[in-house]
């Protein structure tokens, strides 16, 4: 699971969330989920190692964006994506669901779609990725994305893990 807006804040609540995909969510009162948190020290302390986690992601975003070529924060988005699917064995191996079009990954990653359409491409031609349809890639040359991005499968690890979840992913071959 995931949270919007920020716990011990003063002042406005307004948080506004889009979801790429289908979710469900559940709203608390800000007060009272504090009040609860003053009691359940152990509750605060995974609050508070999830925003030290969020504040990774965010920081190596800030890096895709602003060190990488556009290219390279195509594949980055593809591995960070493939990394964040969901628990257990994949459907098909290497294969990565895009969760939004191709307008929103050009915002999410600064650039124009015909920029992203074109890296796209330019990955498939090298014999990176293959596209399979507009949303669903196969990553097949896993190590030459890593090599590019420097998104190694020990780099994303701590920052899709959730330290204290019990449940483990599949390692790929």
């Amino acid at each position: 699971g995931d949270y919007a807006g920020r716990l011990f804040r003063s002042g406005g609540d307004a948080c506004a969330v889009e979801a790429a995909s289908e979710v469900e969510y559940c709203m608390f009162d800000r007060a009272e989920l504090e009040r609860i948190l003053s009691g359940e020290p152990e509750l605060e302390r995974r609050l508070m190692l999830d925003a030290a986690n969020r504040l990774d992601r965010l920081l190596h975003l800030t890096w895709l964006l602003m060190s990488l070529r556009v290219e390279e924060r195509v594949a980055g988005f593809l591995l960070f994506t493939d990394a964040l699917a969901p628990m257990g064995p994949p459907a098909e191996p290497d294969v990565v669901e895009v969760p939004v079009s191709r307008r929103d990954l050009a915002d999410h990653l600064g650039t124009a779609v015909e920029t992203i359409s074109r890296a796209l491409h330019a990955l498939e031609r090298k014999g990176r990725i293959e596209i399979l349809a507009p949303r669903r890639l196969r990553l097949t040359d896993r190590e030459a994305l890593e090599d590019l991005t420097g998104l190694t499968e020990d780099v994303l690890a701590p920052l899709v893990a959730d330290p204290d979840c019990q449940q483990t992913r599949e390692v790929r071959a």
